[in-house]
């Protein structure tokens, strides 16, 4: 049975309204090599000479493996670590959710991301391809490339009808549909659509092909 939720989201994740003014990214889960942050820190710093008022928010705690890397980038960002509500606030003020992961599979945050109708920009190493379409509702980047995050960054938070657009394109995708009541509305209809297989007449091509086996 394949259902298109993992865990529905809170009623807080509602949609975001208008493209904020001010450049600002958001990034949530644990800071971390495996998620990328170290390049997504570099092209943070590339950012900032295009949009100096450019900000990069971190909503999540610092891993183990990420000590070495740590002193050189704490400054450069915000890390914060917040309940469901004051994190949808966040994400609804932002210009996009950037998550280049270099080995992942769905991650909810991301989910979250789309729920407040924000653009995405993600990695084919990170499983956002499985969530958007790159140029649709987000920008599909080489994780490992600074220059390439930098570029798509600076692209949704210097056109604001193309942000707009993907936004859009976000709040039109399926996935948006993920409270409680869609994720049972789904349930149900997944049980109805397996049970009335064993409603349906047997014909006689079927018996035919009973009586070959």
């Amino acid at each position: 049975m394949r259902i298109l939720a993992s865990k529905p989201y809170p009623r807080c994740l509602e949609p975001r309204q208008t493209v904020p003014t001010k450049p600002r990214f958001i990034c949530v889960g644990a800071i971390h090599l495996l998620k990328g942050h170290q390049y997504l820190f570099r092209a943070f710093q590339i950012v900032k000479k295009a949009l100096p008022d450019a900000e990069l928010i971190c909503a999540g705690r610092y891993s183990h493996d990420f000590r070495l890397e740590r002193p050189r980038w704490e400054n450069t960002f915000t890390n914060c670590y917040l309940d469901h509500a004051q994190l949808a606030e966040l994400m609804r003020s932002c210009s996009a959710f950037v998550f280049p992961s270099q080995r992942e599979e769905i991650a909810r945050a991301r989910m979250e991301a789309l729920a407040c109708v924000l653009p995405v920009i993600g990695t084919h190493g990170g499983g956002t391809t499985t969530l958007v379409d790159d140029g649709v509702e987000g920008s599909i980047v080489n994780g490992r490339d600074p220059q390439e995050i930098a570029a798509a960054m600076i692209n949704l938070a210097t056109d604001r009808e193309l942000n707009q657009r993907m936004g859009e394109a976000v709040h039109r995708k399926r996935v948006i549909r993920n409270t409680w009541q869609d994720y049972g509305d789904r349930l149900l209809a997944e049980y109805e659509r397996r049970l009335s297989f064993g409603k349906q007449p047997v014909t006689e091509g079927a018996i035919a092909g009973l009586d070959r086996r």
